[in-house]
């Protein structure tokens, strides 16, 4: 009975197979080479990407920087040193003005009561013109005629009447160094120089 034996590799003539190098411990597979290779080059591409972002960052800074710098020194010091002195001048001219009226407050004597205390600017320089205005017609009122008192009337007129309180308010807004007079010269002063409706009709 032969036996059936299968044919070494030697026999046939083929060679025997080399060990794969997969099997060698001292060697990476060539797929794993080429993926981290891959995934080292996509690192450092990243990397270079983010250093030139900040590079470009920190450039586009620096010129604001310069350019907002530039702007302060150019503009927006001046302008400030500007308001500062229109501020400080401003001041002196509140200051003086202020002093002006209580000045003008302080010779109108009387004349000035009629003003509040709370007054300020504009409307109390108007308030202190109209009060000189009223001041200096009540002073040249004062030279008008007046007439001597006496008993009796002069030349023929009715004798004298009370002033009423209508009058006297006139008066005292418009002529009042007439309200130092006796009342029977209170009478003939506005008969003769008074408002059409204070006059006695003859």
């Amino acid at each position: 009975m032969t036996e059936n034996t299968e044919p070494s590799g030697t026999e046939t003539g083929l060679a025997e197979p080399t060990q794969s190098s997969d099997s060698d411990p001292r060697t990476v597979p060539l797929k794993a080479l080429t993926s981290e290779r891959a995934k080292r080059q996509a690192l450092e591409a990243r990397l270079a990407e983010l250093e030139q972002a900040a590079k470009e960052r920190s450039e586009r800074e620096a010129t604001e920087r310069g350019e907002y710098r530039e702007l302060w020194e150019s503009r927006g010091k001046p302008a400030e040193d500007r308001a500062t002195e229109l501020a400080a001048k401003v001041e002196a001219f509140e200051t003086a003005r202020k002093a002006r009226q209580d000045s003008r407050r302080e010779a109108l004597g009387t004349f000035a009561d009629g003003i509040p205390d709370g007054v300020t600017g504009d409307q109390l320089d108007e308030m202190l013109t109209s009060a000189e205005a009223l001041k200096s017609k009540a002073s040249t009122a004062s030279t008008a005629p007046v007439i001597p008192t006496g008993s009796g009337s002069q030349d023929g007129a009715k004798p004298a009447t009370k002033v009423s309180e209508k009058e006297a308010e006139w008066m005292r807004r418009t002529k009042p160094s007439w309200l130092n007079a006796p009342e029977d010269r209170q009478r003939s002063l506005l008969d003769r120089f008074g408002p059409s409706w204070a006059k006695r009709s003859d």
